[in-house]
């Protein structure tokens, strides 16, 4: 048992995608500790160093993140051709946008260490925009996966002869029991919408205590993903 938790952990740092969702534990960890630190009253110079090692971390994953939205591209040309149409647009409009999320944040990244002269409020904006139509459709596509999975289930329990409740309420827990990767997608969206939103001027009142918390449960999902594949939702 330990050296299969060995061999995993070794195989998750071995991944860019690992390494990246354990810096944005840290990215988010560290907004938490430091609207925490100002709850409590610390010394400024903590509360500073703690936002520094946030603002670092999340500079230094935009620049590892350079390229990657061309992967998401990449996707979008497969998923057009998915045969359910509800699946096919809601996954390559998802990937659409992470794509153009990811270009923009490209544009921040250069705004940042200086290498281009541009708005870094305005792009990152702009960025936040499509990230957060990109979650929308993510969500969207977990709602439509959920009740087809529902309809099968009620189906199954209609024809079951063990026993078995017929009920709305046994279909959704069962629904809920043998679809874990979608319901860990649903609850990984359902923490990240609220990520984008926070840099939006709708979600100027969001505390960034709560964004950090989010943010760390949406990361422990994709980590956990790629802990185990078998977690992680098709396309997602």
């Amino acid at each position: 048992m330990a050296e299969s938790v060995a061999v995993r952990t070794f195989r998750l740092l071995e991944k860019t995608s690992g390494r990246d969702r354990l810096s944005r534990v840290i990215q988010y960890g560290s907004k938490f500790i430091s609207w925490l630190l100002q709850q409590e009253g610390v010394s400024d110079d903590l509360i500073v160093r703690v936002k520094t090692l946030e603002s670092s971390i999340s500079t230094a994953r935009k620049l590892f993140r350079l390229g990657k939205s061309f992967d998401h591209l990449r996707v979008a040309f497969q998923t057009i051709h998915l045969k359910d149409p509800i699946q096919r647009f809601l996954i390559t409009f998802s990937k659409i946008n992470r794509f153009l999320f990811l270009l923009f944040d490209h544009l921040v990244w250069a705004g940042r260490v200086k290498l281009l002269k541009v708005d870094t409020k305005r792009w990152t904006k702009n960025s936040a925009r499509f990230w957060f139509l990109a979650v929308v459709c993510c969500l969207l596509r977990d709602m439509y996966d959920f009740f087809s999975a529902l309809r099968i289930e009620q189906v199954r329990l209609k024809h079951d002869s063990t026993g078995a409740e017929k009920t709305l309420k046994n279909a959704v827990t069962r629904t809920i029991c043998n679809n874990s990767a979608l319901v860990l997608d649903f609850v990984k969206n359902g923490a990240d919408i609220f990520l984008p939103i926070s840099q939006l001027d709708i979600g100027s009142g969001l505390s960034s205590g709560l964004i950090g918390i989010l943010g760390v449960v949406s990361s422990l999902c994709s980590l956990a993903t790629i802990w185990n594949e078998a977690l992680k939702l098709r396309y997602s």
